[in-house]
């Protein structure tokens, strides 16, 4: 039986996973549209119709936006779980000054 994740190690997966995939998003956009390109970027070989490079020029435009899309996504919900450990980290460092300071306040029965 599978282990029961919690939501926090499932959306720190997310995250992990989101990089990935901006990462494999970056090797689309730097790949060439020709096949023989020169050190020079001279096209030796233009083996391409005008449609299949428009189609090429989109998929790595696409590949870009949703990239930066992507990257934006992760760090908001990395941003999102650090607000949130701030969150509850501070009540507890209130409750336990609460019980390192002891009150010397007596109701009224145990003053008399």
């Amino acid at each position: 039986m599978p282990e029961k994740r919690t939501s926090r190690e499932l959306r720190e997966d997310m995250c992990q996973a989101g990089r990935a995939a901006a990462s494999e998003l970056i090797i689309v956009a730097k790949a060439s549209i020709f096949s023989g390109v020169t050190d020079d970027d001279l096209v030796v070989k233009d083996d391409l119709s005008s449609e299949k490079m428009k189609i090429a020029a989109q998929a790595k435009r696409v590949a870009i936006f949703d990239g930066f899309d992507i990257l934006d996504r992760v760090d908001k919900e990395e941003e999102k779980m650090k607000s949130e450990d701030e969150k509850v980290k501070e009540p507890k460092d209130k409750e336990e000054i609460k019980k390192e300071r002891k009150s010397d306040f007596k109701t009224s029965e145990q003053r008399s």
